[in-house]
């Protein structure tokens, strides 16, 4: 009967032994939002182009920095879990375009996602989420992680010259970092 209760007692020891380490851990480490999101202004080729097609393309930088908690733990970031990420279309000279197609890019000097679009509407206020289909999430946490800033590009085709139009991308991540 005592060693089944010296048993009983030694597995009690060990696993709240193995408890306080976890949560020991876990004050070490705080998790915050961090937002990021940047508008590229675009402009379809005009009419008088020699293009037969007409052209457009943007880009805007991201200085993860800007963000003040990322600023402070910037070398003790463990990771990016992106939450979403998507463009919204936030003004237009004239409605109703049709980007024919298109890419988008998160890059740096390492790594580059990409967004490939085609037959796309495009109307104000139109939210286009940007998925996850092909890891690009996973590459923009890759990219974030290297601290450095990111551009954001885009370039395409649309069905009308002499349009105007601006897309806001919006990066929505959780952030893990140690406090130590």
């Amino acid at each position: 009967m005592k060693k089944i209760l010296a048993i009983f007692l030694l597995v009690i020891a060990t696993s709240f032994f193995l408890t306080s380490c976890e949560k020991v851990k876990d004050l070490n480490t705080i998790d915050f939002d961090a937002n990021f999101s940047e508008n590229l202004e675009c402009v379809t080729a005009g009419v008088k182009s020699n293009l037969l097609v007409p052209t457009f393309g943007a880009s805007a930088v991201i200085e993860p920095t800007s963000d003040p908690n990322v600023n402070i733990y910037l070398n003790k970031i463990k990771e990016y879990e992106i939450e979403s990420v998507k463009a919204t279309i936030t003004s237009m000279s004239q409605e109703n375009v049709t980007v024919t197609t298109a890419y988008l890019l998160i890059k740096n000097f390492q790594y580059q996602a990409q967004w490939d679009f085609q037959d796309e509407l495009l109307t104000t206020g139109k939210i286009i989420t940007l998925g996850n289909e092909n890891g690009q999430w996973d590459t923009v946490s890759d990219i974030l992680k290297d601290g450095q800033e990111l551009t954001i590009l885009i370039t395409g085709e649309a069905d009308f010259s002499g349009v105007t139009f601006t897309i806001k991308v919006d990066i929505e991540t959780k952030v893990t970092a140690e406090v130590i």
